[in-house]
């Protein structure tokens, strides 16, 4: 079922950027873009701000927290990811903030955000998630400058520890790229990966897989549906945004994939956006992994469709592998 089209999906996920941040330069989110809210949501953000109530009420957190310390702001490099079927909507980007108290003066900070929308079959959006790395350095003290000036509480999270440093994350994102795109060449993630995620974990993916188990068990599935399905997985300039307080990793990025369904004469080549989010314990291991894409994209129905012959006459003879186009696209 298709609750939000690409198309649409991308469109809603531009106005949601010029909105928020348009929102900042006089304070008015309601203006420009509670329109896009669903009446009643549920926030969970960075800073701890997290709650369920109107899409005033979500409004009026942007109004006395960060659009009272933010006079403006913009973005640059979005990457918008569309799941169609679950109405998910994904955006990373990198953004620039003038955090001065709407005072005089200029406090210009830098900084990767993730956004991951539920949409409605309104299109409106019931539940935003924002992760962000609420310590970083030059906002912290940029926020503390104009603090006592303005005499507003300072819009981030009181937690006194960092689960995870930015570099820890942005480090533990590079690791993990690299065990995805080397893992479908011998489709052996097991392998690769089975270091950085915790015995026990949750997972939800775009094509319908979704559960809680051992990583045996998610390996187990990986292995006899898109491992043996895809030869070569390539992210390009992937995208990371670093929940420090909450050891929380979201990468965006384009990504090639090379579709051959183990087959030495195909190759298939499909290129589309892709998100994951992940969540670490205190041991830094993967407890939570989802990931984002549009498992309806035509082109991808296509090459599976193409590929469904061939895979279907290999689980006969192939014991243990049952890999076929339509349970790929089902998640079962």
């Amino acid at each position: 079922m298709t609750i939000i089209t690409h198309a649409d999906g991308v469109a809603l996920a531009n106005a949601f950027l010029e909105g928020f941040f348009t929102g900042f330069k006089a304070n008015n989110h309601e203006q420009t873009l509670q329109h896009l809210l669903a009446d009643k949501m549920s926030w969970k953000w960075s800073d701890g701000a997290a709650g369920e109530g109107t899409s005033t009420d979500v409004v009026n957190v942007l109004k006395n927290g960060w659009a009272a310390l933010c006079a403006d702001g913009t973005y640059s490099k979005p990457t918008i990811v569309v799941d169609t079927e679950q109405g998910r909507i994904v955006i990373g980007h990198e953004c620039i903030g003038n955090l001065t108290g709407r005072l005089p003066g200029s406090n210009i900070i830098k900084n990767v955000m993730l956004h991951a929308l539920m949409v409605n079959s309104n299109q409106k959006v019931y539940e935003w998630r924002c992760i962000w790395d609420n310590n970083h350095k030059p906002a912290v003290e940029a926020a503390a400058q104009v603090m006592a000036k303005c005499g507003i509480d300072m819009p981030r999270d009181a937690k006194a520890t960092q689960l995870i440093t930015r570099e820890e994350g942005e480090a533990f994102a590079a690791e993990y790229l690299k065990g995805v795109s080397g893992g479908f060449a011998k489709n052996n993630h097991r392998e690769l990966l089975g270091h950085m995620h915790a015995d026990q974990l949750s997972w939800d993916w775009a094509d319908g897989t979704k559960g809680s188990g051992s990583k045996d068990d998610l390996f187990d599935i990986l292995e006899k549906s898109w491992g043996p399905i895809c030869r070569d997985w390539i992210p390009i300039a992937p995208l990371v945004a670093v929940d420090t307080n909450n050891a929380i990793i979201g990468m965006v990025f384009n990504h090639c994939v090379n579709l051959t369904g183990g087959f030495t004469d195909e190759t298939n080549l499909h290129l589309t956006p892709i998100a994951y989010c992940i969540h670490l314990d205190e041991d830094k291991k993967i407890v939570k992994h989802n990931a984002s894409w549009n498992n309806a994209d035509e082109q991808l129905v296509g090459i599976l469709a193409k590929l469904a012959p061939k895979l279907e006459a290999a689980t006969q003879v192939s014991e243990g592998v049952n890999v076929t186009a339509q349970g790929i696209l089902s998640g079962q």
